[in-house]
């Protein structure tokens, strides 16, 4: 063997072919010594050598002897130093000698084939000779290279391990050497070295790959700051690790592109930044480490940074578009916006994923992105951005959503449980299915794409095509609002409000008179129609006509959504108050009928007890509502003290106010079919009953307190006046005032007539200056103040006596309004009001009861003498006004108030006497188709003895008739009118009738009564 390497090194330069015989030769004395190769490709000696298929010599070892294992240390050395002269061949001998390893090599793969333990001797020179021959690797680098990428790729480990280690290897120690001209200046050179590495991304064995990982790891961090034009490569060998390789690969992958990004981000030229992004982008998609991709978008994240910074170095960005594939070339962006494109693009790619996690983060990134750094675009750019981005993804992450499975996917359970440890995981019942999950997404995106165009839209109105945008946006929204899916309905109200919330130039607020310029007024009108397209749709029956409330399975919006509906109808009307709203009433109507469809609206059953409101607080909704209604009163009021054209709307705003006030009395039933708001029946308002879940009578109360509220500001408008909006409101209150002790609650006629007296005080004057607009009020308002007095409802059998008596009191506030604000009056209203109201006046003085309900012994409790009192007081003062200085027109009221008392006492008196003589000597019935009465008490002393009430009838006249007698006996000369005097005494005989009455209070009563009647025997002097 000495003599063999002492030719091979002497002889090597002219030996040519003859090389591959002194090479087989030494492979097989190789292997009868027992050499192994070790690092580096020197040989050494291990001992006895494992017995293989094709060896003839099983026990060749055995040659061997004690005294020559002295020699096989320097026998290597001899063997090792024949491949390192090989650097003195000139260029023709070393091809040869390299062709004679390759040769040997190709005969060891062949072998190979059919053995377990190869012959790597050929292997371990070709890289021994490889490292001895770096300064001209320009002669060999091909053919070892090529010849190397074949053992790669042998089927045998040994083989395929040391022809990776030796190409490896060799690749690391050609960019470590130092060259007479440096490598990395050599852009040719570099690629050659580099290429062969990334050859090895085409061999799918996993050790091959594997080293080639571990290569270019130790690469980067020897070379990672000099690549240069090398990066591209690098990255490639980076990028090609995809998600079908196991999870070691791909975390070796991993940590070389963090190494990239963290450390060598700055080094990397700018124009290679493009593949680099694709590269990162490719991580997040793998699917074996979750952490993996997640980290893969934060190194997204932190490139865009660095792009943010590389504004000012845009002009050496002239070759990006060389490594960039067509479709992400465009001829009006910059090289930077390209970059940027690319970035947005991964980004969106990633949003899609199927894994939730990965979706999130990526979307997340992304639209934070494009708010952060938005700005470094042009228009061109953003309009790329806008069309062929945002807008395609919220499309294809919608049609995800909706083919996504309602069920829950079991195999994904299984994997969930297994990366746990075996453990059960158990997940919220909002993210169990993967189309709860793709909801999320969908919520995501659409917020996203929502707060880019609000943040950016005094940009993006520079775009030719923004208002398209503008309204495929619009569009989306509204088709998301409408969705079954809560969860997306909700969120797309929540992103309509901040697109609508964008604060406005404060010239254009409602108190502002100037206009908005025409584009900007129509996309605002095409906001409002998308409102009330999603006010219509939510409040509409559903399609299969069967309404499920049910949370988790309904078919009606929640209530949370519809008082977030109603919420953006303040920040919305902003936009075209001033343009648009105030002008068109048709707008104001098509609100208010939203309002009142969604109030009507059911609650979801098992969220009803948290939302009904008590006897004083409304729910959310509801003060949604209200302040809805009260923003549209407030600015109606400031619009009013600048133009008159917002008088149109005050008549039609009124009437839809009065028809929430009704609320309280007939609250809106949520029906299939057209909802037509009606006054409530008899039977409605005698029983009290309604179909609704939710309380309306706070609401309706406080509406109600705003309406006149409102009332007293505008009551002298033209349009308020010409429209007949008091007696609309008259009408309005009329319904729970007649109702009285049978509404819902007693606080709402208190109210209804608290309100009709702040009404009337106000409306009254306007009416008395105005009399033509008002000819048909006054026979509702006379009406009203009928039925309210003499309600037909009956007061609770365990209402406290205060409690009737302050009810009493308000019944006499009504007569001091009529005695106070009408009667005075009375030559400027019509006679017939004036009639009904005096009849009413003489039925209170001389009836004065308010129930035939006599259970409770306690009865005084339920006496009206405070009512009757002033009734009869008001009458007197009206009866005598017939002196020198009164008019014509007083005459008609003075003659109008006793003849109308009279009459009535007359009326009493004979159908007393005409059923006492039917009833003989039997006691008259407690009730005989009387009116109702309450009863009342001896007169003439303090016994509690209850009375009937015909009797407690008959007293009250007879008390009525004395006073009245000895009052025109008072009266001054010539004020009372012949004709009265007649009607008084016409009375005596139908006294005379009553004279046999079994009952000893009214005969005491007559007695006082026909004394009266003493002077009364012949006509005054002055009248004869």
């Amino acid at each position: 063997m000495r003599t063999i390497l002492s030719v091979a090194h002497c002889y090597g330069s002219i030996l040519g072919t003859s090389w591959h015989l002194i090479l087989t030769t030494l492979q097989h004395l190789v292997w009868i010594i027992g050499f192994k190769p070790s690092t580096g490709g020197t040989l050494k000696h291990v001992g006895t050598i494992s017995n293989t298929d094709a060896a003839p010599m099983a026990n060749s070892s055995a040659v061997v002897t004690t005294a020559a294992m002295a020699d096989l240390p320097i026998l290597s050395s001899m063997l090792s130093r024949l491949f390192e002269t090989s650097v003195y061949l000139d260029d023709v001998a070393l091809h040869h000698l390299i062709d004679a390893l390759i040769r040997l090599s190709i005969e060891s793969m062949e072998i190979a084939l059919s053995v377990r333990e190869p012959s790597l001797f050929a292997i371990a020179k070709i890289l021994e000779t490889g490292r001895a021959n770096l300064n001209r690797i320009d002669v060999w680098w091909k053919p070892i290279s090529s010849h190397l990428l074949d053992v790669c790729q042998h089927t045998n480990p040994r083989m395929r391990e040391w022809g990776t280690e030796a190409l490896t290897s060799l690749v690391r120690n050609a960019l470590e050497y130092k060259y007479e001209q440096n490598l990395f200046d050599n852009e040719r050179l570099l690629h050659m070295i580099i290429l062969s590495l990334h050859e090895l991304s085409l061999i799918q064995y996993f050790d091959v790959r594997q080293k080639q990982l571990e290569a270019t790891l130790s690469i980067l961090t020897n070379n990672g700051p000099t690549l240069q034009t090398g990066w591209p490569i690098i990255l490639n060998i980076i990028g090609s690790i995809t998600r079908e390789h196991n999870d070691s690969l791909i975390r070796q992958a991993q940590q070389c592109l963090q190494l990239v990004v963290t450390d060598f981000l700055s080094t990397i030229p700018i124009c290679y930044l493009g593949i680099l992004i694709k590269v990162v982008a490719k991580f997040g998609f793998q699917e074996q480490d979750l952490n993996i991709a997640l980290s893969a978008i934060g190194l997204l994240w932190n490139m865009t940074d660095y792009l943010f910074r590389m504004k000012e170095q845009e002009h050496q960005l002239k070759n990006v578009n060389d490594y960039l594939d067509p479709n992400e070339i465009y001829d009006t962006l910059t090289s930077i916006e390209e970059l940027w494109m690319i970035l947005y693009r991964k980004l969106s790619e990633l949003t899609m994923d199927q894994r939730p996690a990965i979706r999130k983060s990526a979307s997340s990134t992304l639209f934070t992105m494009i708010t952060s750094h938005g700005q470094l675009l042009s228009t061109g750019a953003w309009s790329i951005l806008i069309w062929q981005v945002l807008f395609p993804l919220f499309e294809q992450v919608e049609q995800f959503f909706y083919t996504a499975s309602k069920e829950r996917e079991q195999l994904q359970q299984q994997q969930l449980s297994k990366s746990s440890g075996g453990q059960d995981i158990l997940m919220h019942h909002s993210r169990d299915t993967p189309e709860k999950q793709w909801a999320e997404t969908y919520v995501m995106i659409l917020a996203g794409v929502t707060r880019t165009v609000q943040v950016k839209k005094d940009f993006l109105a520079k775009l030719d095509d923004f208002p398209k945008v503008w309204s495929v946006l619009l569009t989306n929204i509204e088709k998301s609002a409408l969705a079954k899916n809560p969860e997306i309905a909700l969120a797309a109200l929540k992103s309509f409000n901040d697109l609508v919330n964008i604060p406005i130039n404060p010239a254009l607020s409602p108190s502002s008179k100037k206009p908005l310029i025409p584009r900007d007024q129509q996309l605002w009108q095409q906001a409002w129609q998308v409102w009330l397209n999603i006010g219509n749709g939510c409040s509409r029956c559903p399609p299969e006509r069967v309404i499920i409330i049910d949370r988790y399975d309904s078919n009606i919006p929640s209530q949370n959504f519809l008082t977030f509906f109603i919420d953006i109808f303040p920040n919305l009307i902003n936009h075209i108050w001033s343009s648009d709203f105030i002008h068109n009433a048709k707008h104001f109507e098509q609100f208010s009928t939203i309002i009142e469809r969604v109030l009507a609206v059911p609650i979801h059953s098992d969220m009803a007890l948290f939302l009904i409101p008590t006897d004083v607080n409304l729910t959310l909704l509801q003060e949604s509502a209200y302040k809805a209604m009260e923003f549209v009163c407030k600015n109606l009021k400031l619009e009013l003290t600048k133009t008159t054209n917002a008088s149109a709307l005050l008549p039609i705003c009124f009437k839809r106010l009065l028809i929430l006030v009704l609320y309280a009395i007939n609250p809106p039933v949520f029906d299939c079919t057209e909802q037509i708001k009606k006054i409530p029946t008899n039977k409605q308002q005698s029983n009290g009953k309604n179909d609704s879940n939710v309380n309306f009578v706070p609401f309706s109360e406080k509406i109600l307190r705003m309406t006149i509220s409102f009332y007293e500001d505008v009551a002298d408008n033209p349009a308020v006046i010409e429209n007949g909006t008091l007696q609309t409101i008259i009408q309005t209150l009329q319904v729970p005032l007649s109702m009285k002790y049978n509404c819902p609650s007693s606080t709402t006629w208190k109210l209804a007539i608290e309100c009709f007296f702040r009404s009337l005080k106000v409306g009254l004057v306007v009416a008395r200056k105005h009399r033509n607009a008002f000819e048909s009020m006054w026979t509702e308002l006379a009406k009203t103040f009928d039925d309210f007095l003499f309600s037909k409802s009956i007061p609770p059998t365990d209402i406290p006596i205060e409690e009737l008596q302050r009810d009493e009191a308000i019944d006499c506030q009504a007569i001091e309004l009529i005695r106070d604000d009408i009667l005075p009056h009375a030559n400027v209203l019509p006679e017939t009001f004036i009639t009904k109201i005096l009849n009413i006046l003489n039925r209170g003085s001389i009836y004065s009861c308010a129930t035939d309900n006599f259970i409770d012994i306690d009865s005084a409790r339920r006496l009206r003498e405070e009512f009757s009192k002033i009734c009869f007081e008001t009458l007197l003062k009206y009866s005598f006004i017939n002196d020198s200085s009164s008019s014509n027109d007083n005459l008609v009221i003075t003659r109008l108030a006793l003849s109308s008392m009279l009459n009535r006492c007359k009326e009493i008196l004979q159908k007393y006497a005409h059923d006492e003589r039917l009833h003989g000597k039997c006691p008259l019935p407690r009730s005989d188709n009387l009116e109702p009465v309450v009863g009342a008490f001896n007169y003439n002393h303090n016994s509690l003895t209850p009375f009937s009430p015909r009797t407690a009838e008959m007293i009250s006249v007879l008390k009525a008739l004395s006073t009245l007698i000895g009052a025109l006996k008072r009266a001054p000369k010539d004020s009372v009118e012949i004709n009265i005097w007649h009607q008084l005494i016409a009375l005596y005989p139908c006294l005379v009738e009553c004279t046999t009455s079994p009952s000893p209070q009214i005969c005491n009563a007559i007695k006082d009564t026909l004394h009266q009647y003493f002077t009364l025997l012949t006509p005054p002097p002055s009248v004869r």
